[in-house]
Order: structure tokens, then C-alpha cells, then sequence
């Protein structure tokens, strides 16, 4: 996403022995589609938001740290869903071009639509009951 700088809404920040320094904001023009990344950092208007934002902030780490951290077990455990054109989706991700991966229910897809996080609505983060995760791969000690 490109942000354009505001001159009309600038920010005073100042500390301790530094001249004051005025930053403009950056704003996101309305045509532009917002960047999931974008989204996570934006509050979430609820704790439903909130807890799909967190495994949505988890599933776009790189994939080192998912099994070094032991996300990946984690995003295992849940299923995030969400309305998009009046219809409820299972959320399967989202991609480092900012759409989110929505997949429909019983598809074998990984994901059947890909769509702009500005078009989805009511968040529900569940976890699963009984779900086996293997546990992390170890190094042998000689």
C-alpha cells in the first residue's frame, strides 16, 4: 500500500533534550486496498477482532519461526472464520500482497477466494477440540 504524507496532520513528538520535531502522518488513500499487514497494526474494534488479528499476526510470520516458536502447533489448535458478501468463509491465511485466503466450507482447496481485508466482517477465532499436532523435530544428541 502507498501513504501519502499529510501535511495538514502532523504530530509534535518530544523528549528530553531534543528539539521538538514535527512528523507528518501518513494517510492511506480510499481507493487503495489496505494491506493486511496494515490491518493487524489498526486496533481491533472487538475481542472477536482481536483474536483473529493474533492468528492471522501468527500465520504471516516466516516459517522458521513458526516451528522454532512452536506456532505452527499453535495455529493448528484454531479455526478462524468470517462473513464476506453476506456468506460465512473459514479464513486459511493471507499473503505477503496483503489479501486475506478465504476457503468455503468442505472445499479441499487450500483457499478459494483471496480478497481485500477491508471486505470482511465478524470474526470468530474457535478452537479445536482434539487436534493432534506432532511435537517439534529435535536434533539428535550424538
Amino acid at each position: 500500500m502507498k501513504l501519502k504524507s499529510d501535511p495538514e496532520a502532523a504530530e509534535t513528538v518530544q523528549t528530553t533534550n531534543v528539539p521538538a520535531v514535527d512528523l507528518p502522518r501518513l494517510v492511506r488513500k480510499s481507493s487503495e486496498p489496505l494491506h493486511v499487514y496494515d490491518w493487524l497494526e489498526l486496533p481491533p474494534a472487538n475481542d472477536a477482532e482481536k483474536n483473529a488479528k493474533e492468528w492471522l499476526d501468527k500465520f504471516t510470520r516466516p516459517a522458521y519461526t513458526k516451528h522454532k516458536e512452536g506456532i505452527h502447533d499453535w495455529l493448528a489448535r484454531y479455526r478462524v472464520t468470517v462473513e464476506w458478501k453476506g456468506k460465512r468463509y473459514t479464513c486459511s491465511g493471507a499473503s505477503r500482497m496483503g489479501d486475506v485466503w478465504l476457503k468455503t466450507e468442505g472445499s479441499s482447496n487450500f483457499y478459494d477466494h483471496r480478497v481485500n481485508v477491508d471486505e470482511l466482517s465478524t470474526w470468530k477465532r474457535i478452537l479445536l477440540p482434539n487436534v493432534d499436532v506432532e511435537p517439534p523435530m529435535r536434533k539428535e544428541s550424538k
